[in-house]
């Protein structure tokens, strides 16, 4: 028993001492990459903190990608899968970063371990790349009916799109956001998953528009009252908004 227990304690001060090791390691590898990141010129777009906001990325088009959105990682967010990417450049979906064939795979494995930690150090809360929601209003609905519409302008002020991919009402069972669209004299409302706003950009969700549909309200809702609506974007991030309760013909 003594010999086992014995054994028990060394493993474990082993893997201890090899986890000490292995951060080091990776510590070394992301300073090494960070001097990469430099060195190439990488934050003339993508800036020092990866944010997409360096001094030329005004003048492109799309915008630089956002190191610290998730979603910017579209290849995978892997030190492999974006090496790969490091190495063939970005020409899919509107992208312009060059391909660095020029550095070795060790070189680009390195880089990518600096990429990846932009995303995992960013901090709480990042305004950045936060969208910003306004002139929400709810539609007080008709009768008892446990259904209504909301609306909302959202604006994203960042440097990358950003994806709503979830919304929530404090008073509903769910929201679905939903599209009208006009086919012949009929006009037909399909449910979205998602709806993506461009970097410096705006959308409304609006009457005879895009619009956001709350189902199982909960409690009666008249002129006056307070909805607080969710909003979770790709980031992760959720930004909330107030969304006041008006009758149809104050806003049409």
């Amino acid at each position: 028993m003594r010999l086992r227990a014995r054994a028990v304690l060394l493993a474990a001060l082993f893997a201890t001492a090899c986890g000490r090791d292995q951060t080091a390691v990776r510590a070394a590898e992301i300073e090494q990459g960070k001097e990469l990141y430099a060195a190439n010129g990488c934050g003339t777009c993508h800036g020092a903190t990866g944010s997409g906001d360096g001094p030329v990325a005004r003048t492109l088009s799309p915008p630089p990608r956002d190191f610290r959105d998730a979603s910017a990682f579209k290849n995978g967010a892997d030190p492999t899968s974006v090496a790969n990417t490091i190495a063939t450049g970005l020409t899919r979906d509107g992208g312009q970063m060059q391909s660095y064939f020029h550095l070795s795979d060790r070189e680009r494995f390195l880089l990518a371990r600096f990429v990846i930690s932009l995303r995992e150090s960013a901090p709480i809360g990042v305004t950045q790349s936060e969208l910003k929601v306004s002139d929400a209003w709810v539609r007080e609905p008709m009768g008892s009916r446990g259904v209504t519409s909301a609306y909302a302008v959202v604006e994203n002020p960042g440097t990358t799109e950003l994806r709503i991919v979830g919304i929530t009402a404090d008073v509903a069972g769910s929201v679905e956001i939903h599209e009208m669209t006009r086919t012949g004299d009929m006009m037909k409302m399909a449910p979205m998953k998602i709806v993506t706003i461009p970097a410096h950009g705006a959308f409304a969700f609006k009457p005879g528009g895009m619009h956001l549909m709350l189902f199982d309200v909960k409690q009666p809702l008249k002129e006056g009252d307070h909805v607080t609506l969710t909003f979770t974007v790709s980031t992760g991030s959720r930004v909330t908004a107030t969304a006041a309760v008006k009758k149809a013909q104050t806003q049409e």
